[in-house]
């Protein structure tokens, strides 16, 4: 596009010839002022700023959480565990993250600038000139200062109304801003992009993928996984919101004799401690269960401590276990409460059950008697649970029925 006497007109980049007047698209003007600033001028555009400054902090927060959960920065591309949801939410920010990060950064940068808190280096103008080339207006095909331009790198071209003899072309690309003779078709001053102006236009180019077809195509498929990316984040989200099950016959912490206390990043190890907590109860038992961050200080009937604990990621506690052994430190338990150790995971990890093995150290230094040596689960092996369910009946020297579990 070029401006010729105040109007904007299509130009032919090969030959310089008039295609006729420009007019935006309706929907084309109404999806960019969507973009820019909501149809709510300056509040709107700092909406956006704000909006693309929590995207970039989703965005990075989440490469940051997904490197925790596959055990490291250089496992960040590993096959994904979990569930369907989780899976599959993994999938979708690897894939779509990297344009994410992208757009949202440009964006907040860009933001900045209009905001006047980032400068853009457009204050530095080339200076006017003061004599031109009289003589006929060259062909704009002939124009040499223009034809070394890439049209990738043409910002703006605007023209002199075709009377004004004593006018200049200005041409703005994305190294320079300068004025071109119309007789000759030289430059008649030329200014070379500051640091500031360099860096804006090279993120003005990321954002908008101007002039690499490539760039926008990735982005514009990045973006389009956004969808899958929030229903699956939704769904994660409502599992662990639900992820405390209803337990039959829960008595109260001080009243039991069994406690029961659960470490888990999704609902799997909870499906095993329903199944413990069951038998538990149908043998007897007044038992209480809950999370592992719902430590007591202390426990006045309790006999016996059951902790069924996955590892998330490179060896670290799950949610709901992340403040467990904080509370320990203050926890009266002692000799007189036995506890069994059950630790859940994935053997294909290097950190297989670690968070479990810190807790049985733990439990044991807190003076803790042993009722069971710590034991492992590995991807829901149901023998490995049912073995262990075994070993624990007969400490107690009751008939323990474990119902099946499937993950």
């Amino acid at each position: 596009d070029a401006k010729h006497g105040g109007d904007t007109l299509r130009v032919d980049p090969r030959t310089g010839a008039v295609l006729g007047a420009y007019a935006p698209g309706a929907f084309m003007t109404w999806m960019r002022d969507l973009h820019r600033s909501f149809f709510s001028g300056d509040m709107g555009r700092g909406v956006s700023g704000v909006v693309a400054l929590v995207m970039a902090l989703l965005s990075l927060s989440g490469v940051v959480l997904l490197a925790r959960k596959m055990g490291g920065w250089r496992k960040l591309l590993a096959r994904s565990t979990g569930d369907r949801s989780q899976r599959w939410h993994s999938a979708a920010g690897r894939l779509s993250v990297p344009g994410l990060i992208l757009l949202s950064v440009t964006g907040l940068y860009m933001s900045g600038v209009t905001f006047g808190l980032i400068d853009d280096g457009m204050a530095l103008e080339p200076a006017y000139p003061s004599q031109v080339t009289q003589g006929p207006h060259a062909a704009v095909a002939d124009l040499k200062a223009l034809k070394a331009v890439d049209i990738a790198d043409l910002r703006e071209l605007e023209f002199p109304k075709p009377e004004d003899s004593n006018g200049v072309i200005t041409l703005r690309t994305a190294s320079g801003d300068g004025y071109v003779d119309q007789a000759s078709g030289e430059w008649l001053g030329y200014q070379a992009h500051t640091l500031a102006r360099q860096v804006y236009e090279t993120v003005y180019q990321l954002h908008t993928g101007e002039g690499y077809w490539w760039l926008s195509l990735l982005c514009g498929l990045c973006v389009s996984i956004v969808p899958l990316l929030a229903i699956t984040g939704t769904l994660i989200w409502w599992q662990r919101r639900t992820l405390t099950p209803t337990l039959r016959g829960n008595v109260g912490a001080q009243q039991a004799d069994t406690v029961v206390l659960v470490g888990s990043q999704s609902a799997n190890t909870w499906a095993f401690a329903s199944a413990v907590h069951d038998a538990l109860t149908n043998a007897g038992h007044a038992v209480h269960t809950a999370t592992m961050n719902s430590l007591q200080p202390r426990y006045r009937q309790a006999k016996r401590l059951l902790v069924l604990t996955s590892t998330y990621g490179d060896g670290h506690a799950p949610d709901s276990a992340s403040a467990f052994l904080a509370r320990l430190q203050h926890a009266q338990l002692g000799p007189e409460v036995a506890v069994a150790v059950l630790g859940f995971g994935d053997s294909r990890f290097k950190q297989f059950c670690a968070y479990a093995q810190r807790v049985q150290d733990a439990l044991s230094d807190a003076g803790c008697s042993t009722l069971l040596p710590l034991a492992t689960v590995d991807r829901g092996d149901a023998e490995a649970f049912s073995k262990w369910g075994d070993d624990l009946a007969e400490q107690l020297g009751v008939a323990l029925h474990l119902q099946p579990v499937r993950v």
